[in-house]
């Protein structure tokens, strides 16, 4: 459970540091950014920083605790709620990529 929230813990730290870095690199000769984008890396900052707050703080300290008091009954049915998690994640991030893909397509100038 630890891996799995240090994993949302690198994605928060990556995409706090790309969205600036696509800010500034998509600006057109205006000075105008594309939004949609860096909208989108801004909801997957946070979308990311709440999971891993709750992967890390609510069912790690849970896990931690049900394995302190000799409960290893309760700890597989957590590691099953984490990976229900991250797989409901991977696919509704893998779906808005396609949707915006295929909404938008290659830009053709």
């Amino acid at each position: 459970m630890k891996a799995e929230a240090w994993i949302f813990g690198s994605l928060t730290i990556f995409f706090l540091s790309v969205t600036p870095a696509y800010w500034l690199i998509t600006m057109d000769a205006n000075g105008t950014p594309e939004i949609t984008g860096t909208a989108a890396l801004i909801l997957t900052f946070f979308l990311s920083l709440m999971i891993f707050a709750y992967l890390y703080l609510g069912l790690f300290r849970t896990a931690r605790r049900a394995i302190g008091n000799g409960d290893m009954m309760g700890v597989p049915v957590l590691m099953g709620r984490i990976r229900a998690l991250v797989i409901v994640n991977l696919v509704l991030g893998t779906a808005a990529i396609a949707a915006v893909t295929v909404a938008y397509g290659p830009r053709t100038s």
